[in-house]
């Protein structure tokens, strides 16, 4: 077809071997399938760590073309200390079913700083998987996993004023878990798995301060669940979960 035309095509309707060309997509948009439909929508493509950070720090709709891997140092990071970082500021990060892995730093070394936007089909190994950091806006997790060898943090919070949910659906996490700071989560279809980066208790650790809701979430047997740090009048609530 010639440009701009959007189209939306089932996946199901490819049938004898017919396929989507997508090599003479233009500058800009991109052919994506997704909950089988293929479409066509516009975004920003990037292939390396700086690209990554400088368009999420814009707000852009970004797709990754290509998995990543960075050097502790390579882009900048709120705090300041040079550590790694993708500082999320709105918008959608769609991995596109590609990796971001932090290979070196340890305690603010993060893969995915968001202060509110949606994080979606991209696997994370590093240090702080995904922080939230004053969130403006809810922060939504779709089909993310974030684990691994470089893992302790699969998700935690760092600075914020409480007023801004998150919302993890369709996720494998591994590691320690611990959020304060937000409104509220809501674990949706979740699986936690033992991180690898500690052995000890870090390594299979829950530990909510804030209301926090489990739907239909899969938890191995050696996790820990930490209340001591529930805030007043705060709640756990467990549907149809299993160990």
């Amino acid at each position: 077809t010639e440009w701009p035309v959007f189209v939306s095509i089932a996946s199901d309707a490819l049938v004898d071997g017919a396929k989507v060309a997508t090599s003479n997509v233009p500058e800009g948009y991109m052919v994506v399938e997704e909950n089988g439909v293929w479409t066509v929508i516009e975004a920003t493509t990037v292939s390396t760590a700086q690209e990554l950070a400088t368009a999420a720090a814009a707000g852009q709709d970004v797709f990754l073309t290509s998995d990543i891997t960075v050097a502790n140092g390579e882009v900048g990071h709120p705090y300041g200390d040079g550590s790694v970082a993708v500082y999320q500021k709105g918008g959608v990060i769609n991995g596109n079913g590609h990796s971001l892995v932090v290979t070196e730093g340890r305690t603010n070394t993060c893969g995915v700083i968001s202060a509110g936007g949606t994080l979606k089909n991209i696997s994370i190994d590093a240090f702080r998987g995904i922080q939230i950091y004053n969130a403006t806006e809810k922060v939504v997790l779709d089909g993310v996993t974030s684990k691994g060898k470089n893992t302790c943090y699969f998700f935690n919070t760092a600075e914020g004023n409480s007023t801004q949910d998150v919302e993890l659906n369709n996720c494998t996490f591994g590691g320690w878990g611990s959020w304060s700071l937000i409104k509220s989560a809501t674990f949706n279809n979740c699986t936690f798995v033992l991180g690898e980066y500690y052995t000890n208790i870090y390594g299979r650790l829950l530990k909510p301060y804030v209301n926090t809701v489990f739907n239909n979430c899969k938890f191995n047997a050696d996790y820990y669940l930490d209340l001591s740090s529930l805030g007043e009048n705060q709640t756990v609530t467990f549907v149809n979960c299993t160990v």
